[in-house]
């Protein structure tokens, strides 16, 4: 691929990723609302598609893996000194600014609102803002390719643990993909060298996945187009199946719910997300119906999205709380509107997010 300045923009990933980040955000809403009860309605019915936070941070590894090979391969094309530090200062910028930000609002937030009192022993809430941070602990949280500490309960912005996977994977990115345009066992062998090493993250094979995605997209789809509409159907069941690992909804960062165990259920996941993103690489009906305005601007503000749909929780429980625990035995039309609120909320926020803090900083990484 000969590099380019501009590079043409998947208008129906960034929508497909968007749907991702919205269906995180519902996860954590039924959460606060429902509680961690893993015998509650939200955990078992097969609606949990459409919020199965677990699967969709899987997905946003391996959307990340394609796009980030995407874009490096047609805008940089080579590895050099000079081309692989600017992308690295691309990503510091593309991370850095706004999660800086929505750090110092979350440590603003939990010394001027009231202290939570748990509503009991699957309170979701009372698992994070617990501690009295002081400016060490916002300090040290900072750093976040340093996480100290480790454990997100203990953290300010709990998903945060996300963008420690994004910068040292994002790291490896260019490195696979020129290996794998020079020859696809190269590929191979510095996937599996980055795996066992575990140098950046034990999430780099889902990483490699979308680098994989990428050296392949054209052979994937010219033997999309030639298959039989029976066997497109049957991958995008397939697609289904292994993302729900077969409605299961295995919890793929603890043990409590399981399908095999937990390493083989990550694979089982993986693999429907893979096949995922092989219906939309390939299939013109689905790129079309994600190519609407509305859902690629949520795709583009996703990440303000991702990060302040969490503050927003805290925040409402914290200050609010006798109002919000009693959700949970209300009506399920007073729960959806109260819901509707908030993503309403969210995606003002997160407008401003992007338009007021991602977009500059953007900007000022590619000048």
């Amino acid at each position: 691929m000969t590099p380019t300045s501009t590079v043409s923009r998947l208008l129906y990933l960034d929508s497909a990723r968007g749907l991702a980040a919205l269906s995180v955000m519902t996860w954590h809403f039924l959460l606060s609302v429902y509680g961690l009860d893993i015998t509650g309605d939200h955990f078992n019915t097969p609606a949990r598609v459409f919020w199965y936070g677990e699967a969709d941070v899987i997905f946003f590894f391996i959307h990340s893996g394609f796009i980030l090979a995407y874009t490096f391969t047609l805008r940089k094309g080579t590895i050099g000194i000079r081309n692989y530090s600017s992308y690295l200062l691309e990503r510091v910028f593309r991370i850095y600014p706004l999660f800086l930000f929505i750090l110092i609002l979350s440590f603003a937030a939990v010394r001027l609102t009231p202290a939570y009192q748990s509503g009991g022993e699957y309170d979701y809430i009372s698992r994070f803002w617990f501690t009295a941070f002081n400016g060490q602990d916002l300090l040290n949280q900072s750093l976040l390719v340093w996480r100290i500490p480790e454990s997100a309960n203990y953290r300010l912005i709990p998903q945060d643990w996300t963008l420690t996977v994004e910068l040292l994977a994002g790291a490896a990115i260019p490195l696979l993909a020129y290996a794998g345009r020079k020859h696809l066992l190269l590929f191979v062998l510095l996937l599996v060298l980055l795996k066992w090493s575990t140098v950046l993250t034990t999430y780099i094979l889902e990483f490699g996945a979308g680098v994989g995605l990428f050296l392949v997209m054209e052979k994937i789809r010219s033997v999309w187009a030639r298959l039989h509409i029976l066997v497109k159907f049957l991958i995008a069941a397939g697609a289904i199946l292994g993302y729900t690992g077969l409605f299961v909804f295995p919890s793929l960062f603890t043990t409590d719910i399981e399908l095999l165990n937990a390493r083989l259920d990550r694979l089982v996941v993986g693999a429907g997300c893979i096949l995922a993103f092989v219906v939309l690489l390939s299939s013109g009906k689905v790129q079309k119906m994600l190519s609407v305005g509305p859902l690629v601007y949520i795709g583009k503000i996703c990440y303000s999205l991702y990060l302040i749909h969490q503050l927003l929780l805290f925040i409402a429980w914290r200050v609010y709380p006798e109002q919000f625990k009693s959700l949970a035995g209300q009506p399920l039309y007073i729960v959806a509107g109260v819901y509707l609120l908030f993503l309403g909320l969210v995606l003002l926020l997160s407008h401003g997010g992007y338009q007021w803090v991602e977009k500059p900083m953007i900007k000022l990484a590619r000048n």
